[in-house]
This record gives structure tokens, sequence and C-alpha cells, in this order.
């Protein structure tokens, strides 16, 4: 038995299974979950390859200084791809109920606006499932304020999107890559065909 966990078949998959569960756990933002495997993987590699390690990093010292600091570098620009893309999935999200009840009621107003804030509370989640409150409401401000992401409340997630972001890199990626592919086109050229819709208003419009 000792033997077979010194094993490099072992190690294998060991790697390929930590891997896996890590991914997934990073996709779910779970990132606790993501930092107890690779702790239990870490502790069995150290526990058995230890001595090896220490004299690669000794005899290499120079290139792991380098390597670990390429490795920060790249992974603060991922946090920042990340956290973009969540910020902007959230004001996606806010502007296309907006535009939902608009469209249903003309306007917002203060007649209907409990009603607008109803409508956000059904709809506006957690990554758990869990409904964002929106309390006493009373202003667009105060619904700004409610749900725009603040760095310091996801401190454990962006510092995981630092840590193991080629895992993180790998789980965006294979998480329905042609949805995100599509999306990043639209976000690209959708500015184009609001200024194809403006050119043929202005002039319909003209001389009006």
């Amino acid at each position: 038995m000792i033997a077979f966990l010194g094993s490099l078949t072992f190690m294998l998959v060991l790697g390929v299974v930590a891997i896996i569960s890590m991914i997934v756990a990073l996709e779910k933002e779970k990132e606790g979950w993501a930092t107890f495997i690779l702790s239990v993987a870490l502790g069995i590699v150290l526990w058995q390859n230890w001595f090896t390690i220490v004299d690669y990093v000794t005899y290499n010292l120079t290139q792991t200084i380098l390597f670990s600091v390429a490795y920060i570098v790249v992974g603060i620009v991922w946090s920042f791809i990340k956290w973009n893309e969540r910020v902007k999935a959230v004001f996606r999200k806010f502007k296309f109920i907006k535009d939902k009840f608009v469209k249903d009621n003309v306007a917002i107003t203060e007649n209907n606006f409990r009603d607008f804030v109803h409508k956000l509370e059904y709809n506006f989640k957690d990554s758990d499932g869990t409904r964002t409150a929106f309390g006493s409401t009373k202003t667009m401000e105060d619904i700004s304020k409610k749900i725009t992401p603040v760095g310091l409340e996801y401190k454990s997630l962006i510092i995981s999107w630092i840590s193991y972001w080629p895992l993180s890199v790998i789980g965006t990626l294979l998480n329905n890559p042609f949805r995100r592919l599509f999306e990043w086109i639209y976000d690209s050229l959708s500015g184009f065909y609001d200024n194809i819709a403006n050119r043929h208003k202005n002039e319909a419009f003209k001389g009006m």
C-alpha cells in the first residue's frame, strides 16, 4: 500500500482527480473546497517527495522566484478579467429586468417603483441561489448601491482566482464555451448595431 502511494501512477491519478475537483469547485465558487482539495493533494505530494522538491528549489532558486512572480502577476490579471465578467453580468441582468419592466409599464414611476423592486428581489440571486434582499429601497441610487459588487465582500473568491488561475481559466473555457464566445462577440459588436439603428432613426425623424 505504501509503495503504491509513492508510485507515479498514484501521483498521476491523484493529480487528475484533484485538478478536476478543483475546477468544478472554482466554477461553482466554492473556493473553500478548492483550497481543501489542494491542501490534501499537496500534503500527500510533499509527504512522498519532500526532499526532491527541496533539492530542486535549492538548485533552481532564481527560476523558482521568477516563476512565482510571473504566476502571481498572471493571476492578478486573470482576477481583473473574472471580476469584470462578474460585474458586467450583474448590470446586464439589471438592465434586462429594467428594460422588460419599462416595456410592460411604459416607465418606472413613484407609483410602480415598489413593483420594480419586487421584480429585482425575485430575479437577483447569489451564486448559491439566495435572493438579494432590497429591504426598504426607495431610489435608483439605493438599488445601484445594493447591486454593485464590492471587492472586499468577495475577498476569498478573488484570491482563489489569483491563486488557482490556471484551473480557473480551464473551468471558464469549459463552462459553456460557445455561450461565452457569442456573448463576447455580441458585447464587442453591440455598439455597431446601435449606431445603425440610430442612423436610421435620425433619417426618419430628420426635420421634425
